[in-house]
């Protein structure tokens, strides 16, 4: 019996650490149907603890590690009632950046070697947690993000590490 690791497809280990779980529903995946949910409430950028457990499992591999952001978030001051404060550490609690950049900073060789990827679509400050019924708005900017020149590039270079690991397939 191939364990969920070896059977699950990149686009289902994404979609399963979706960073947001009021857009996404939880996924099942492989063939009992395994139910994955996001675990962002207790970690919203779990980039070091993939890379702890990726090494685990292919201690002797060149890891190849893509970080799928959804948005930065919006950071203002702390004026106002009790509300707007806990509206402002909710952006900050939900913004994954600092912790991809603390990553990258400590991963600079990957990054030289073209194996640390970080894509998060730009111009989604302004649509919340709670407010997944904006799909149109979501799907148009992410859209113009995919569509930028730098980001096709990005991807691309990211697809060819991938395919160099082997983890799209032959």
């Amino acid at each position: 019996m191939d364990s969920i690791y070896k059977i699950c497809k990149v686009w289902e280990a994404a979609r399963a650490t979706a960073a947001a779980t009021t857009f996404f529903d939880p996924i099942q995946i492989g063939k009992y149907g395994e139910t994955f949910v996001d675990g962002g409430v207790k970690e919203n950028n779990p980039i070091a603890r993939a890379e702890v457990e990726a090494r685990r499992l292919w201690p002797e591999q060149k890891l190849v590690i893509t970080s799928i952001g959804t948005g930065t978030a919006r950071i203002e001051s702390f004026e106002g009632n009790l509300f707007t404060i806990a509206q402002r550490l909710k952006a900050i609690a939900t913004d994954c950046d600092e912790k991809w950049e603390s990553f990258a900073a400590a991963n600079k060789a990957m990054r030289d070697e073209r194996r640390l990827f970080r894509f998060t679509a730009t111009g989604l400050e302004d649509v919340v947690l709670d407010e997944a019924g904006r799909k149109d708005i979501i799907a148009d900017r992410t859209n113009s993000y995919l569509e930028n020149g730098s980001t096709k590039e990005e991807l691309e270079n990211c697809k060819k590490a991938l395919l160099r690991q082997g983890a799209l397939g032959s």
